[in-house]
């Protein structure tokens, strides 16, 4: 479902590969998860010692979450940009 071998699945249950915010939307989208209780929970899980074990519930997703969100806003934001400039190009159709 997600479209990738299982050795890069692998490398990112690992941590050996940075998760893109296209691949966990994808991801969140497919377990039917909210994407930002998933983030929430991440950053909470990063704040608590993790014992060592790298494979907990609930572990960091990003190196750096901030990132993460910036890079997630900034898709967003384009998102509403293009739905804005569609929505102009059919009122000025329509009149």
């Amino acid at each position: 479902m997600l479209n990738m071998a299982q050795s890069t699945y692998a490398n990112l249950e690992s941590g050996k590969t940075v998760l893109s915010v296209d691949r966990l939307m994808r991801i969140t989208e497919i377990l039917e998860l909210d994407i930002h209780q998933v983030l929430e929970e991440s950053i909470h899980s990063h704040l608590q010692p993790q014992h060592g074990d790298a494979k907990l519930p609930g572990r960091i997703l990003f190196p750096d979450t901030k990132e993460a969100y910036d890079e997630l806003i900034r898709e967003l934001r384009n998102e509403i940009d293009f739905l804005r400039s569609l929505i102009k190009s059919e009122s000025v159709i329509s009149k």
